[in-house]
């Protein structure tokens, strides 16, 4: 658990957690409906390119495969980073289900794009999440939040 420092309220606190949590709520919402009527549009939705992926300034993205289909899916991962190309092994998305890749494992400390092709040409949903500072985040190590 973090203690925030002392400028910051536990209402602010509070507001914070509470924004963080609707907004990956409607995000969820809008994955499942948007899985519905994706099924119509097969190979249109099978690959997506995201932009602006970080793992370092102090952040950790996620990026989030959804698979509406009934059965499992191949999603090809390929990251652009101004190192060059970084290529990940490819990963099954059982049916109907949601995967989370951890991409600082995959390019760690490095600014990057994404483009996600689904191997069968079905259509897949695909975001990006910034989920806030990451335990390696400078700004913990600074104080502005400290364990409690």
């Amino acid at each position: 658990m973090y203690a925030l420092a002392t400028h910051w309220t536990s209402r602010k606190v509070l507001a914070v957690l509470i924004a963080l949590l609707l907004a990956a709520a409607v995000m969820q919402v809008g994955l499942m409906l948007w899985s519905q009527e994706a099924k119509a549009a097969p190979s249109k939705l099978a690959t997506w390119y995201l932009a602006e992926g970080s793992n370092q300034w102090g952040f950790g993205t996620a990026i989030y495969l959804q698979n509406p289909n009934d059965v499992p899916v191949t999603a090809e991962v390929t990251y652009m980073t101004t190192a060059g190309v970084v290529t990940r092994p490819d990963i099954t998305i059982p049916q109907t289900s949601l995967t989370v890749l951890n991409t600082p494992g995959d390019v760690p400390g490095r600014d990057f794009s994404t483009k996600v092709v689904c191997a069968e040409e079905l259509p897949i949903a695909v975001s990006r999440v910034w989920p806030g500072p990451s335990p390696t985040c400078p700004r913990l190590r600074r104080g502005i939040l400290r364990s409690a």
